[in-house]
This record gives C-alpha cells, structure tokens and sequence, in this order.
C-alpha cells in the first residue's frame, strides 16, 4: 500500500495595504501627540499631552495635520534673514521616528542626524520641494524659518521617506546664502 502525505502550508499573515499601513502610522502618532510624558519639566503642568506641552514650549506653531499631517512648531526665532527661494540653506538636523517598542508601546526613537555631515545644505528653489536633497516636510519647515532659528516639525512618511513611520526633527538654520 503506497501513501501519499500531502503537506499543504498557507501562509497566514496578512498583506496591509498602503492604505492600511497609512492608518496605523496615524494611530501611532495620534497615540504619542496625546500621550503624557513621564518625566515633568521645571514650570509645566504634569497632565500636559506631548502635543500641548511642544506647542507651550514654541514661539509659534502651524498645525496643517488636517490637510498634510505636517505640525510646524517653532522653537526659536531666528535673528537673521528669512529662507527665501533660490537661496542656499545651510541646516542641522536630529530626527527621531515614531514607532511601537518590542512591548508595543509608543514612543519616539532617534533615526539620523546631519551634525557629522559636512553636505546639510540644499537650495531652496521650488515650491514642492522636489530635487532639493530635503525632504519635503523639512523643506516646507525651513521655509517658514530665519537664519539661526530653531524648530521641531512633525512630517508623516508621505513627506519624508514613505516608510510608515511618523519623523519628528529637530531643525536648525545654520546660514543663508
């Protein structure tokens, strides 16, 4: 008698569609901005959301989560002149993703920096950002900046590097030519 074992595997992990990777990226950042932190600082509330206690610390703030997800909070004003187009940009950047942790919480985990590098200048030349070396979240952040000023901008995946994950830079103008 001769038998046949047929082993039949199915693969049983589902494909998120862009759509639905988008959606998670926004429950993560919605789950951070609205999060408390854990650690108080000298002079603020203890109850203050991460997004209230960055918008209390800023000079100004340009929420456009609405239309593009970008949130624009500047830090500290520059003293020189504003980015204009077709000038040159000198900047510095840290940049933190927002992201689960191997226990599923929420937090915002260093990515990059630019400090080492000697190239972290781009011109600012068009309107959309394109062929700049910035991505577009940044370019529109240093666009409402001055030379030495210094911000926090929030820019979803679709601005930044399409990985379906929120980045958070930490953004400095270092000169303008």
């Amino acid at each position: 008698m001769l038998m046949v074992v047929l082993a039949v595997s199915c693969d049983t992990q589902k494909i998120e569609t862009s759509r639905q990777l988008l959606a998670k990226e926004q429950e993560r950042l919605n789950a951070f901005l609205n999060s408390v932190p854990a650690d108080t600082i000298d002079g603020m509330p203890n109850d203050l959301t991460v997004k209230e206690l960055w918008t209390v610390q800023a000079v100004d703030t340009v929420d456009k989560s609405r239309e593009s997800g970008l949130i624009y909070f500047e830090n500290v004003t520059g003293t020189g002149e504003p980015v204009t187009y077709g000038k040159e940009v000198g900047y510095r950047y840290y940049k933190w993703v927002i992201a689960e942790d191997e226990n599923g919480e929420v937090g915002m985990y260093p990515s990059a920096s630019n400090y080492q590098s000697k190239d972290a200048n781009y011109f600012v030349s068009v309107p959309d950002g394109a062929a700049t070396g910035a991505p577009a979240g940044v370019q529109i952040a240093v666009e409402y900046m001055r030379k030495y000023g210094k911000s926090k901008v929030v820019v979803p995946s679709t601005m930044d590097d399409g990985s379906y994950r929120t980045a958070v830079y930490d953004i400095e103008i270092t000169y303008l030519k």
